[in-house]
């Protein structure tokens, strides 16, 4: 009978304490916060301020921050992210499908039309953060390019704006392509990627947190300072706001990004698009689909934050639609026809939208001055004086509006409105499909954003602000 074989004895384990166990978790939890305090402090700040977080989440943030800092765990992190930020940074730039230069002579004889008393662009830049980089910059480059003699410049950055100099410059890149490129007119948009709080250029320590009087401040500074950059060379600049998103902690970062930036193009003579409008329903939400190319189509991406493709067509249309109210262009019609790309109406000759020489808004010398002594002016005459010196100025739109709202706000304050008034008013635009939010007689900006709408579908001038016949209207439910 075969022998079994001994059995080997069973080896003893190792033994740890609790305690160093215990330790070992709370030295990976410290690191890994200190890791990603700075984050973690921005987001406890922004939750405080919310009323969604408390001080010591504040403190315990700060703490972790602190740590990472003075270990270099936090300077660690941007080593080990070195290779995609490097692949962010890399500019995404599209300049290489460009009109073919004319040959000196043929340019020089060639008959051309009058031009305009202010030349239409030939040299347009889009600059933004991802949505240039993708489907919304990739839409406006084709339908920029089918007018006559544009050259388009268009640069992308992923994760980019004006929040966070130190992780990239947008002031110093814009110094950078003014000079190389020289362009006569700049888009812009930045936005989706500043809901944070802002940090210093120089030491990347926070200047101002988010959903506060100092961020808007400053951040409406750093827009204004983008548009000096070239306004300062008589360059026009174009800034596009934020559309409608569909989670509704970014869409609410979006408005009040978008009111900051509003503000900041009136005060700095920008143009501002409303892409806001043009991917939202009447009553603020954002659209599910749209109809593009005579189907309905998917207006967000995935996320929720981006535009689709189709998204992307639709809202480059608008934006086209209002930058060709402001600046004459020739349309390229055999390039739009080999490239079947859909033309805006409004460039095409004759048509009774497109600016004539004697609409093209000039500006004349110590315009600009004149319009930064009353831009913050709460008196409409100071608005009508400038249309009555400049009839043809620069910043005659933006003048007409202000002095439109400036005179509803004093018509309204005339009618004594009562708070059961407004509620009245609240209730009445509710039944219409305007949403001002909870009917309490309190006029904020979701119920200033539905008289601006219902003044809209009216064909009304859209103030935001009530006369008499209006709020009597309003009132009758």
């Amino acid at each position: 009978m075969p022998r079994t074989p001994p059995s080997a004895p069973p080896r003893r384990g190792t033994s740890h304490s609790p305690w160093t166990l215990l330790a070992l978790c709370w030295s990976l939890a410290l690191g890994l916060g200190a890791h990603v305090g700075r984050e973690l402090h921005a987001d406890a700040e922004r939750n405080l301020v919310l009323g969604e977080g408390t001080r010591w989440q504040v403190e315990a943030a700060r703490t972790l921050a602190g740590i990472g800092e003075v270990t270099g765990l936090a300077n660690l992190r941007a080593m080990l992210h070195v290779r995609k930020r490097a692949f962010y940074e890399a500019p995404f730039t599209v300049g290489g499908r460009r009109p073919p230069p004319s040959p000196p002579a043929s340019r020089a004889a060639a008959p051309v039309e009058p031009e305009p008393a202010v030349p239409a662009p030939r040299r347009v830049m889009i600059v933004g953060a991802s949505s240039i980089q993708l489907d919304l910059g990739r839409a406006l480059e084709r339908r920029f390019e089918v007018f006559r003699g544009v050259e388009v410049l268009r640069q992308g950055r992923h994760s980019t704006g004006l929040a966070r100099p130190d992780y990239f410059d947008w002031h110093a890149n814009a110094r950078a392509l003014k000079a190389s490129f020289e362009p006569d007119l700049v888009i812009g948009q930045f936005g989706g990627n500043d809901g944070q709080g802002l940090t210093d250029r120089d030491t990347g320590r926070a200047v101002a947190p988010f959903f506060t009087d100092d961020w808007d401040a400053v951040y409406g500074a750093r827009l204004e300072a983008f548009v000096d950059v070239f306004s300062d060379a008589g360059v026009p600049v174009v800034i596009l706001g934020m559309p409608a998103m569909r989670n509704d902690f970014h869409q609410s970062k979006m408005a009040r990004i978008n009111a900051v930036t509003r503000a900041a193009c009136a005060r700095a003579g920008a143009h501002f698009v409303d892409t806001f409008a043009m991917t939202a329903d009447a009553a603020g939400n954002p659209l599910g689909r749209a109809e593009v190319d005579g189907r309905l189509r998917v207006v967000h991406a995935a996320d929720g934050m981006h535009l689709s493709r189709h998204g992307s067509e639709l809202v480059a249309g608008g934006i086209v639609n209002a930058v060709t109210g402001w600046f004459s262009f020739t349309r390229r019609e055999a390039v739009a026809a080999a490239n079947d790309v859909p033309l805006v109406e409004n460039a095409a000759a004759g048509d009774a939208r497109r600016p004539s020489a004697e609409q093209t808004p000039v500006r004349t010398p110590g315009e600009r001055a004149y319009w930064r002594s009353i831009v913050n002016s709460p008196d409409p005459v100071d608005f009508e004086a400038y249309l009555e010196r400049y009839p043809n100025g620069a910043f005659r739109a933006l003048a007409e509006n202000q002095a439109a709202v400036l005179r509803g706000q004093a018509a309204e304050r005339a009618l004594g409105l009562n708070r059961e008034a407004r509620r009245r008013i609240q209730r009445g635009l509710q039944a219409r499909g305007f949403d001002p939010g909870p009917a309490d007689g309190l006029f904020g900006p979701r119920t200033r954003t539905a008289i601006e709408r219902w003044q809209a579908a009216g064909g009304g001038t859209p103030t935001g602000f009530l006369d008499g016949p209006a709020a009597r209207i309003l009132r009758e439910e």
